[in-house]
């Protein structure tokens, strides 16, 4: 069925606007977040963390489960995973889940002549600003077919042996490591320093969190408190550190507790929730790279 414009702009709304929800709901879940971001850590869903728990929520306000696998209608009759090809199609009567997807009208064709040879050459110019637009996916749940069998190796991978320069030569930011007492990290907005009183795994989560203090906290429009602040850039902690397949107990305990004894802290949440997901993203990929 084609939507009209109208509807378009009315899905996109609901979109969106479930964002903030999910992701306080989420936090107060940090199992379920942790099994979110191992998936989008570890390449097994082929859209952005932002569309998969868009899709989330709607997979759990329909049918009361998370979503786990999304594809389009045509995707999901032959796709790839591995070395393996698959086929299923969308049971009869389901409805579709929507996200964001970018539109056509992000590219524009024209011909140019080549100074060079004198021949007319086609060219693609992407626009400066991105227009995105309602996309119908299904989850692997909607589906039926054949069965999907995944090696829990490759889907999860095991970092046993983590070294915190591997994480420094990655960002562009100076670390120090300093004998500190009363505090494990810090950072001013110049350089983050790191306490040499803690062990190489808790390091790289604590660089984790000053990294999001980092990104986030500096050059504000606007003050925030400096609980809202610590839990910010712990919640990006806790997602890259889960995306990345670290184990941080400490930082999950807290985030549930904090989250459930503060009302207050939804409105401001809901509000910079989806800047939140884009410093752990950004963070996420600089690592992967």
């Amino acid at each position: 069925m084609r939507l009209t414009k109208q509807e378009k702009n009315e899905r996109m709304k609901e979109a969106y606007n479930c964002i903030g929800k999910e992701v306080i709901r989420l936090m107060q879940n940090p199992n379920e977040l942790k099994a979110l971001m191992e998936k989008y850590g570890t390449g097994y869903t082929r859209y952005s963390l932002r569309n998969n728990i868009i899709a989330n929520y709607q997979m759990r306000t329909r049918y009361g489960r998370p979503s786990d696998l999304l594809m389009g209608y045509n995707q999901w009759q032959e796709f790839k995973i591995g070395d393996k090809v698959y086929h299923r199609n969308v049971k009869r009567g389901e409805n579709c889940l929507y996200i964001f997807g970018p539109s056509p009208k992000n590219y524009k064709k024209i011909k140019e002549v080549n100074e060079e040879t004198g021949e007319e050459e086609e060219k693609i110019l992407e626009a400066t600003y991105k227009r995105y637009v309602p996309m119908r996916v299904f989850d692997i749940t909607q589906t039926e077919g054949d069965e999907i069998v995944l090696d829990k190796n490759d889907l999860y991978s095991s970092k046993n042996e983590l070294k915190i320069q591997y994480f420094i030569d990655k960002i562009n930011v100076p670390v120090y490591f300093n004998d500190m007492v009363n505090k494990k990290g810090y950072t001013d907005g110049r350089i983050i320093e790191i306490s040499k009183n803690i062990d190489e795994l808790e390091q790289i989560c604590v660089l984790f969190h000053e990294l999001g203090h980092y990104m986030l906290h500096y050059n504000m429009d606007r003050p925030l408190s400096k609980q809202t602040k610590e839990m910010e850039a712990e919640a990006v902690a806790f997602m890259v550190a889960s995306a990345l397949g670290i184990e941080n107990k400490e930082s999950k305990l807290y985030i549930s507790s904090w989250v459930k004894d503060n009302e207050h802290f939804y409105d401001e949440f809901s509000k910079r929730s989806d800047k939140l997901i884009k410093t752990a993203i950004d963070i996420i990929d600089l690592f992967n790279n």
